[in-house]
């Protein structure tokens, strides 16, 4: 798949692939492969889209939910702030976007409390 990713010619194609392939390492447990290719799509879609980007927003999400799994709880939550906070403004509070980033942080914060403990 990292071979599709990048012969893929559309930014916006090879940040999809990237963002999926972390999410398949994610999902196997290998979260330093994971980690490598959410840093690489978001690399990518930064340069190549801008960090306000919608899917650059959304290479983000994977990004914070690498980040969790690795331990990394406040660099997550780092992470997934911003991008509550632009969700609200630009879909309102009761998006569902917004309530999925909310969700997501209050699950990075759950894992955060628990690892304190």
């Amino acid at each position: 798949m990292l071979a599709t990713a990048e012969r893929l010619q559309r930014p916006v194609d090879q940040g999809y692939a990237l963002r999926h392939l972390a999410q398949a390492h994610l999902r196997r447990g290998e979260l330093a492969l994971a980690w490598k290719h959410a840093n690489d799509c978001v690399e990518l879609l930064d340069e190549e889209l801008g960090k306000d980007h919608g899917v650059s927003r959304y290479a983000r999400t994977t990004w914070a939910e690498v980040a969790s799994a690795r331990g990394m709880h406040k660099e997550a939550l780092d992470i997934a702030r911003p991008l509550l906070e632009r969700n609200t403004d630009k879909y309102g509070a009761k998006s569902r976007i917004t309530r999925d980033t909310q969700k997501l942080i209050a699950r990075f914060e759950a894992r955060r409390a628990r690892a304190e403990k």
